[in-house]
């Protein structure tokens, strides 16, 4: 009986001894198999050598850091100037001075601007543009309060530029009485006039003839920038009121009563019709003096046979050569 006991004994004994072999050897094959689904993660298995097969070491293999190829300093950009465009220079040409106060052509033109027509500056005269021994002397007898003075203002500035140096245009003063502010007008302009302004100051009378009292006269001084305690004398000046009245009075010996009026190297004209006439007027009057100078007479001469047919009477000649031509030097 004693031999089966030590038989059974060792059958437990190796049983016992298979099963714990097992388990040693289960985490073995554990490990294995995680290598394959490690691998792209950097983790490796290493295995135990045969000795220290129940103890296995897993151990972490860190990835393989790759430095990025130093970038390329991009080469410094140098600003270029731009080449300046020089634009091409247009042809010189008169310039408009500003557009016709009337839109109907039977009125006056668009006032333009040679260059070639000067003011005179000579303030004993009356404000005028050109020469003084111009072929034609076309004088302007006007009233700031007239309406259809107003019409004409732009065919006084323009007249003289259609035959540069050979006509001149010159303003007179004739206030009418029917006007109330008609003479403090004529003053103040010849107040303007004493400043070098007068023809700045004729345009802004004819665009406010509605505002024609003291106050707005000083307003329109002030606007050009004129010395106000010199305006404000000479507009009150009795030699200044008293050379208007000597102007008044020529013009109505002369014939002209009414307001605009116009002699063309002393032929008469009053009111006015149209831009075409009255350039046509002056256009026949110069065609007739330059046929004279063509026969060698001099300018002055002419003018002075001019007047003298073109007056309707000697009275009349002699009214206009003293009042009109003596004070330009044309007759003695």
């Amino acid at each position: 009986m004693i031999p089966r006991e030590i038989a059974t004994l060792t059958l437990i004994v190796t049983a016992a001894a298979v099963f714990f072999y097992a388990r040693s050897i289960s985490p073995i094959a554990v490990a294995t198999a995680s290598t394959t689904d490690s691998a792209t993660s950097g983790t490796e298995l290493k295995q135990p050598p045969a000795t220290q097969r129940s103890q296995v070491v897993v151990e972490q293999v860190a990835p393989k850091t790759v430095e990025p190829a130093p970038i390329a300093k991009p080469a410094p950009v140098v600003a270029q100037k731009p080449t300046p465009t020089v634009a091409p220079t247009p042809p010189a040409r008169p310039t408009p001075a500003r557009a016709p106060s009337s839109k109907n052509p039977d009125d006056a033109p668009a006032r333009t601007v040679s260059g070639k027509v000067k003011r005179s500056t000579d303030k004993s005269l009356s404000p005028a543009f050109g020469p003084l021994d111009s072929k034609v002397q076309v004088a302007v007898i006007s009233d700031f309060q007239c309406p259809v003075c107003k019409r004409a203002v732009d065919a006084t500035h323009q007249i003289a530029e259609e035959w540069p140096g050979e006509v001149r245009v010159s303003f007179h003063h004739h206030p009418l009485k029917m006007h109330r502010n008609a003479e403090d007008a004529a003053a103040a302009a010849l107040a303007a006039q004493m400043q070098g302004k007068f023809w700045e100051y004729h345009d802004l009378l004819f665009q406010n003839q509605r505002a024609l009292d003291r106050l707005s006269l000083q307003a329109y001084a002030q606007r050009l920038g004129l010395n106000m305690d010199q305006f404000n004398k000479d507009m009150d000046n009795k030699d200044y009121r008293a050379r208007i009245q000597t102007k008044h009075k020529l013009a109505e010996k002369l014939g002209a009563r009414g307001t605009p009026a116009f002699l063309i190297n002393g032929k008469l004209s009053v009111g006015w019709g149209s831009w075409n006439g009255f350039r046509g007027q002056v256009q026949r009057e110069l065609q007739q003096v330059r046929s004279l100078v063509e026969q060698g007479k001099d300018v002055q001469s002419v003018i002075l046979e001019r007047a003298k047919a073109n007056s309707k009477d000697e009275a009349s000649f002699l009214l206009y050569r003293d009042g009109i031509l003596k004070p330009l030097g044309i007759a003695r």
